[in-house]
């Protein structure tokens, strides 16, 4: 995020903070406090309107609602995954499931077993496998973002009204959990060449 930094007359300095949901704006001011004066949450767009912190009788702090400024060249799902739109306003979880997939094993995290179709399960019967044959199993499996909505929601026990997998609420949980640090995705800093960052 920037400071914007303004001397009145008065000798107060005031320091503004602005910048993108959700990257520690206000959480920057409750530290420089050394108290909570601002609220936060891990839902972007918490903070609605200014507040205006004195540090000092020299200095004070303004805190502003965060700004989200068109993004060229970077994808929506990315943009989601950053924390730049509120996950309760994500109408479709899937394809920032499936962004997240490509770079993290998300089906290895949750330690989800995978969908078995009604045929297959019928063929298995009462078989049990063994903890080191559902290992085998996740790692050969070639998940989609569906199949880990439906695993996830089948091990947590979502459903909907017709008793089938509710994996919107499923989709959800998992943005939720990757953006409250639940899951490990994040950026190595750019070289010194100022190429591309690369994502891990």
């Amino acid at each position: 995020h920037h400071l914007h930094m303004s001397r009145k007359p008065e000798g107060v300095l005031t320091v503004g903070l602005i910048g993108h949901p959700n990257v520690g704006k206000s959480s920057l001011v409750n530290a420089l406090k050394g108290k909570k004066v601002c609220s936060t949450s891990i839902s972007p767009g918490h903070t609605k309107h200014f507040q205006t912190i004195h540090l000092s009788p020299t200095i004070r702090l303004c805190d502003s609602p965060g700004l989200v400024f068109p993004a060229i060249g970077m994808p929506r799902e990315l943009q989601i995954l950053c924390g730049l739109y509120p996950i309760a306003q994500v109408r479709e979880p899937y394809s920032s499931i499936a962004y997240a997939a490509e770079k993290v094993r998300l089906e290895a995290i949750y330690a989800l077993t995978p969908p078995v179709e009604e045929e297959d399960e019928e063929e298995r019967g009462a078989q049990t496998l063994s903890n080191k044959d559902i290992d085998i199993l996740r790692a050969q499996y070639p998940w989609s973002a569906w199949d880990i909505a439906v695993a996830y929601a089948t091990k947590r026990n979502f459903m909907t009204k017709k008793c089938r997998p509710d994996t919107y609420r499923a989709g959800n949980m998992i943005l939720r959990d990757i953006l409250a640090g639940a899951v490990p995705y994040f950026f190595t800093p750019p070289p010194l060449g100022g190429k591309k960052e690369e994502e891990v």
